[in-house]
């Protein structure tokens, strides 16, 4: 196999785990910080519901449906519990991949994906830091160690997007990431909610009806 045909390959799950040094330890705390932000997770979704509500682009494509958003608010927790929660495993991949092509599809530029991605990673920081046990604040302990867990996680499922977009803008072709976003018909909300995966979102496990 030559160089450039293994360029162009999707990088295995196990592989880029490697490179963002994600592993056992970093699953375990994060599942550690799910139990723990149990209560907070739903503030947490609304929050970053507030950012993509009030960005234009996600207003277009949701074409101000009703139906649109209750099931964006879902699937927002629905992610955040299974990022947190896991398995990281091969559906997990396939989950954060559909993310990525739901952009390409929805005429959502590259830019927008990785803004978004930045956004939920500080919600995620500030989820972490609320329910930080008081005699860990000074950053003795596990506790302090979960900040890079979580960067590393958000690393891992970037880097899933971001391949995933480039395939999928590659099979379209020059032009392909459409314009034609906002009409309002069943296409519209496909690529709302279609694989359970609104804009910079995926639900492994999650909402039904979906990315």
């Amino acid at each position: 196999m030559s160089p450039a045909t293994r360029a162009h390959e999707s990088p295995s799950l196990d592989e880029l785990k490697r490179a963002f040094a994600f592993g056992a330890s970093e699953a375990n705390l994060l599942r550690r910080l799910l139990a723990d932000a149990e209560h907070h997770i739903e503030t947490t979704a609304d929050r970053f519901f507030e950012y993509l509500e009030g960005h234009p682009r996600t207003r277009e494509v949701m074409g101000g449906r009703l139906d649109g958003a209750a099931h964006l608010r879902t699937t927002l927790r629905a992610w955040i519990e299974s990022s947190l929660g896991g398995p990281h495993d091969e559906a997990y991949y396939e989950e954060r991949a559909r993310v990525g092509r739901v952009h390409v599809r929805a005429g959502l530029p590259l830019s927008d994906l990785i803004a978004t991605m930045d956004v939920a990673r500080k919600h995620l920081h500030d989820l972490a830091k609320r329910v930080a046990p008081p005699d860990d604040a000074g950053g003795a302990g596990q506790t302090a160690l979960i900040p890079s867990a979580l960067d590393k996680l958000m690393g891992l499922e970037l880097a899933i997007m971001l391949d995933s977009y480039r395939q999928e803008a590659a099979a379209q072709g020059p032009g392909g990431i459409r314009a034609d976003h906002g009409s309002g018909d069943g296409d519209t909300e496909e690529r709302v909610s279609g694989d359970r995966a609104p804009p910079a979102t995926g639900a492994h496990g999650g909402a039904e009806g979906g990315p």
